[in-house]
């Protein structure tokens, strides 16, 4: 009997060995489970906040670029005023152009001084009905009126350089543009006159 019962003893402690060590390592396998899932539960926090974040700056960023873009394209639509001058004798002509985009309204040149003209003095008198008043240039769309007398001689071929301001609306946005700038003859056309003199 007594190796029964040591028999039965060695089985029970084998039987409650197994149970403790499976027991163990089910306990243990649990507890690193529910710490992954908790770990993973945090994680998942930390990786929606990195993703709301991630976003919120992405977001942020195309806002920026569209608001760029949109910039870039309102800029491309601008309308551009080009400027030469030309000589028909006995008149200086002021030509513009609106190379842009879009339409400029109420376009207002106004002539400030004519350089470099043989000593004809600039008379705003003498200036075309166009460059008196406002007007409007459509793209693509140029006119050209005379802003002075400008007369070949033999001691002098007109060389003129002309001053303006220039102020209008652009059609796009309807901002104002004003600025002043300088317009020379086309020296290549300055230099055939004298040739064909």
């Amino acid at each position: 009997m007594s190796k029964l019962t040591d028999a039965v003893k060695g089985v029970l402690i084998t039987i409650v060995i197994t149970f403790l060590i499976t027991t163990a390592l089910f306990t243990g396998v649990y507890l690193f489970a529910v710490g992954l899932i908790n770990n993973a539960e945090n994680m998942m926090v930390v990786l929606t906040a990195a993703y709301v974040i991630t976003t919120v700056v992405l977001c942020y960023s195309t806002v920026a670029t569209n608001n760029k873009s949109e910039a870039r394209l309102q800029k491309s639509l601008n309308p551009i005023l080009s400027f030469k001058l030309l000589i028909i004798e006995p008149y200086l002509y002021l030509c513009v152009e609106n190379t842009g985009n879009s339409a400029a309204k109420n376009v207002k040149i106004d002539i400030e001084k004519i350089e470099n003209n043989c000593g004809v003095d600039f008379d705003s008198k003498s200036t075309d009905q166009l460059f008196r008043g406002e007007f409007e240039l459509y793209p693509k769309e140029s006119v050209s009126g005379e802003i002075c007398l400008s007369v070949s001689t033999l001691e002098c071929v007109p060389s003129p350089k002309a001053t303006i301001s220039v102020k209008y609306n652009r059609g796009n946005d309807d901002e104002q543009e004003k600025y002043r700038r300088t317009v020379s003859i086309d020296n290549v056309s300055a230099a055939m006159r004298k040739i064909g003199r």
